[in-house]
């Protein structure tokens, strides 16, 4: 089988492609900006193509007589309108996917996707679910919950000020997921067969977790006292914007967290033995979190 994956360098496409080199038995074309951060990946047989998913050519080019299609939206923190940025990925994957005929596409999108409004850049996922059902029949859409990676992006403040700031409460739960089980079950459902209608796959990872028992397994696995602190939502969109976000950006991701506190956004879906994977919190912080603090 010939697999075209999008986003091959980042978390979710890089590990996909490992599961699938490592099964072997089928030919990968990673579609990539920056080719030069595959020559591992090309050493062990993959086709690297240098391109754009914002580029309709590019992804088109790349498709060209793939069998599946590993479709992620990228997130771009400087873009000025954000779900227009991910309409824009979405036609243009959509396009290649129809003018190609390619039997399987699998799109990352989100929990809460299914909402229609107030989930921030969920909305844009939303939309790209609609333009690539329209597209093609056999799709699978996985809806995954929240990143346990999302934690990356307070290291500066568990290294500096032992505490993690967000204008979310630390009762506040909800089901988180590690990136490796979303690539785990995307190498599953990509090789399986093509569904006649666009499915969806709910994700949910091993159980719920509260933002404060977050802060207390972080705690217990590097060894000092890290703390959730809820801020003011003005407050995280000036860190935000500090940190290169766009105005539109900032408040799109407000107003998803607004969401999450509020309860509205949630899975339609109830968390089953097949929506739950294995990848405890824990585990993610002694393998991933962790280390990245150390370096």
């Amino acid at each position: 089988m010939k697999i075209a994956i999008t986003t091959p360098t980042g978390n979710i496409g890089r590990e996909l492609t490992k599961r699938l080199l490592d099964r072997g038995g089928h030919e990968l074309i990673l579609l990539a900006r920056s080719p030069d951060k595959l020559t591992r990946e090309q050493v062990r047989g993959a086709k690297v193509v240098k391109g754009d998913l914002g580029d309709a050519a590019s992804v088109k080019k790349a498709t060209q007589g793939a069998d599946a299609l590993f479709f992620l939206c990228p997130p771009s923190f400087s873009v000025p309108d954000y779900r227009a940025y991910y309409v824009g990925l979405a036609k243009n994957g959509a396009e290649a996917v129809k003018a190609n005929k390619v039997k399987h596409t699998v799109l990352l999108s989100s929990v809460g996707a299914h909402l229609s409004q107030g989930t921030g850049p969920i909305l844009g996922l939303h939309d790209a679910e609609k333009i690539f059902s329209q597209a093609t029949k056999g799709l699978t859409i996985l809806r995954p919950a929240w990143f346990m990676e999302n934690h990356l992006w307070h290291l500066d403040e568990i290294k500096n000020m032992n505490s993690i700031f967000m204008p979310l409460s630390g009762d506040l739960t909800a089901p988180m997921i590690a990136t490796v089980d979303i690539a785990d079950r995307a190498a599953r459902v990509i090789t399986g067969p093509a569904p006649s209608r666009p499915t969806i796959v709910p994700l949910h990872g091993p159980k719920d977790y509260s933002l404060d028992e977050c802060a207390r397994i972080i705690s217990r696995v590097i060894g000092k006292e890290v703390k959730h602190v809820q801020v003011p939502p003005a407050k995280a969109k000036e860190a935000m914007i500090g940190m290169g976000a766009s105005e539109n950006v900032a408040d799109t991701i407000l107003e998803m967290y607004a969401a999450f506190q509020a309860g509205t956004l949630k899975d339609e879906a109830k968390r089953s033995p097949e929506t739950t994977t294995p990848t405890t919190f824990e585990t993610f912080v002694k393998n991933v979190l962790a280390p990245r603090l150390k370096s």
